[in-house]
C-alpha cells in the first residue's frame, strides 16, 4: 500500500510530471516522433446517455494544439471541419454505487468560443 501511495503522490507532483514529459519527449524524438502533451483547459460537461440506457458524461475541454475549426465552401453554404481529440471512455463510481461513463473530448479554443455564441 505504501508503494502505491508513493506512486500516486509522485504522479500528482507537477515537477515529477514535467520531468516525465521531458523524458518521454526525448525518447520519442530519438525515434523520429514529435510528441506534444495536451493539457486541456476545462470547458463544460454534457450529461447524456449511451444507447438511451446508461448515463454518460462528456467533459468538453480546449487546447490550442488541437486543430482550429475550418469552413469549406459548398453549394448552399459552408461545411465546417471540427478537429477533436477523444480519450477512451472510462467508468466512474458515483453515489449509491451507480457507475457512469466519462469521455474527455478536447477541441480548439476557437471551437468553444463559436459554440458559446
Amino acid at each position: 500500500q505504501q508503494l502505491f501511495a508513493d506512486y500516486a503522490a509522485e504522479l500528482a507532483d507537477p515537477e515529477q510530471r514535467r520531468l516525465y514529459e521531458q523524458e518521454v519527449t526525448a525518447l520519442e524524438r530519438e525515434r523520429g516522433v514529435d510528441v506534444r502533451f495536451i493539457h486541456p483547459t476545462a470547458g463544460y460537461v454534457l450529461r447524456t446517455s449511451q444507447d438511451g440506457a446508461r448515463r454518460c458524461y462528456l467533459n468538453v475541454c480546449s487546447n490550442p494544439h488541437v486543430g482550429a475549426p475550418e469552413p469549406r465552401a459548398e453549394a448552399g453554404g459552408l461545411r465546417w471541419t471540427l478537429p477533436y481529440c477523444l480519450a477512451p471512455g472510462r467508468e466512474e463510481l458515483r453515489g449509491r454505487g451507480r457507475r457512469v461513463l466519462l469521455y474527455d473530448v478536447v477541441f480548439h479554443p476557437g471551437a468553444l468560443r463559436m459554440a458559446a455564441r
